[in-house]
């Protein structure tokens, strides 16, 4: 099992870099698909990379893939 701490620390200083060098603009966003379970995917919530600062529980969350609707647990988005 991957340890989805680890993957997750890797999002928003994803998103700084992209933005650094403008691959992103101020209000986009990458994601990391779920390695433990493929159907799900993560994302940073509502701010953009110039706002986020630190991953806690609520700077990111897991959406489905089928549809988009949020995992259980994702708080805002």
């Amino acid at each position: 099992m991957i340890n989805i701490i680890g993957l997750m620390s890797t999002l928003i200083p994803a998103n700084h870099v992209l933005s650094y060098h403008s691959v992103l603009d101020s209000f986009g966003h990458i994601s990391v698909r779920n390695p433990n379970a493929s159907t799900t995917f993560f994302i940073a919530l509502q701010l953009g990379v110039a706002q986020q600062w630190c991953l806690d529980q609520q700077a990111a969350g897991g959406y489905l893939i089928a549809n988009g609707s949020p995992m259980t647990g994702t708080i805002g988005g």
